[in-house]
């Protein structure tokens, strides 16, 4: 899906505060996006060492003095304007793989699955 830069305009140049979701980390109503297609409403995200892999530098995977270094994957929310919320899991800032609700909650119970039979 596409989306189209729709820019709706006030006095100040900005575009019309929307209505964020209850958990978008901003929840002004992005006053300051310039366009529609800039406000997306974010969740806080929830960050997961990757201690078995390689850190973003190359290097093994430990907790340095910056973030960057370590490699981890990252859960949050997204709702684009004009969209269904999705369940997003990312990659150290680098890309992310957005999820229905329901595909969420199917990953979440295969991946219990997996790490119970991986414990035995």
């Amino acid at each position: 899906m596409t989306s189209t830069s729709v820019r709706v305009e006030r006095a100040d140049g900005a575009v019309k505060p929307i209505v964020c979701q209850p958990w978008c980390r901003e929840g002004d109503g992005h006053q300051d996006a310039l366009f529609a297609s800039d406000q997306h409403c974010w969740s806080e995200d929830r960050v997961i060492a990757l201690t078995m892999n390689e850190s973003i530098d190359g290097g093994p995977a430990t907790w340095r003095d910056t973030s960057d270094a370590i490699a981890y994957a990252m859960v949050f929310l997204d709702r684009a304007p004009g969209e269904s919320t999705s369940v997003c899991v990312g990659y150290a800032d680098r890309f992310a793989i957005k999820f229905t609700p329901t595909e969420a909650c199917l990953l979440a119970a295969a991946l219990l699955a997996m790490a119970h039979v991986a414990e035995q």
